[in-house]
């Protein structure tokens, strides 16, 4: 078993870490998440807070776990771990970024937004000093939450705090020596709409990781291809769109049906699609309308294989 220390993005706390870790705890795993300076219960006023202060808080709880941990960043997360690794390499198992921010030796995390959408960019109020910046309500549940409940949205935005843009712009120091001797993890998510999935990949091209997972969240169900092919969904099953030959929802990761080997799978609301190593499409799900591209209008609850045009 291994021990996670998990770190929060932009506006949110130790909070938002809540159900991933029941989730690691269930499979006896240990978990730590910690608020950042200023954020969450954190009390440190927010616009006195650098980007040392997100690293020293990171080093801090990764000392305090008895055995070298397996450290997770997400979105702004991403830069925070990297170069918490840079500076205690021999303390981590591994990192992990999940649609994480990864800034080259060098290069901020503002060089990156930079990348992002503009219709994103411009949802964001900035306070009258230009020290901090927030998202509106309804803008985070746009651009953070289009997938959830409303009562998840509601109960996330109730917690959000304003974000100091001093750390934005710090550029990171990272070597091969160090941060490149720590294993490397990143979990690509591709329908992000806040660090969109071609941002993600430019990042990467940037700075190389050695596991590259793709995680695709449809409307009610996700769906995850491992680093050897197999394809994993859960969630909501209405039509079979797990794949697993039934239509039982499943709340943990089920194996899809067929023994194929996939490159890459897309979850949508009624559907699943994936691109086997082989270049060949499959779908399963609903087809009413010939969604699942078989030539007819028959569900499907294993993968079909998508006619040639």
């Amino acid at each position: 078993m291994a021990r996670f220390v998990l770190v929060h993005g932009s506006w949110h706390g130790a909070w938002c870490w809540s159900e991933i870790e029941a989730r690691l705890r269930a499979k006896g795993h240990e978990t730590e998440a910690f608020d950042l300076p200023g954020h969450g219960e954190d009390r440190t006023p927010v616009e006195t807070v650098r980007f040392q202060d997100y690293v020293d808080r990171t080093i801090e709880a990764i000392r305090a776990a008895p055995e070298a941990p397996i450290l997770v960043g997400h979105s702004m997360g991403g830069a925070i771990i990297s170069q918490a690794a840079e500076r205690v390499p021999g303390c981590l198992r591994a990192l992990v970024c999940l649609a994480a921010l990864v800034p080259p030796d060098g290069s901020s995390m503002m060089q990156i937004v930079e990348q992002f959408d503009p219709a994103y960019l411009a949802s964001i109020e900035w306070s009258a000093d230009r020290r901090t910046v927030w998202l509106s309500p309804e803008n985070a549940g746009v651009y953070f939450y289009g997938q959830c409940p409303p009562a998840a949205v509601a109960l996330a935005v109730a917690r959000h705090k304003p974000e100091p843009v001093a750390p934005y712009e710090a550029p990171l120091a990272l070597t091969g020596a160090n941060f490149g001797s720590v294993p490397r993890y990143y979990i690509e998510c591709l329908r992000d709409r806040a660090v969109p999935i071609a941002v993600q990949r430019a990042m990467r091209s940037a700075v190389p990781f050695e596991h590259i997972l793709t995680l695709d969240a449809g409307h009610s169900h996700v769906c995850a291809v491992t680093t050897t092919g197999s394809a994993y969904c859960w969630g909501s099953n209405d039509w079979g769109k797990l794949g697993t030959g039934t239509t039982t929802i499943s709340t943990i990761p089920v194996a899809v049906s067929g023994g194929l080997t996939f490159a890459s799978i897309s979850a949508g609301a009624s559907q699943t699609c994936g691109l086997t190593t082989a270049g060949n499409a499959y779908c399963w799900g609903e087809n009413a309308n010939g969604e699942l591209g078989t030539g007819g209008t028959t569900n499907a609850s294993t993968p079909v294989p998508v006619l040639a045009p």
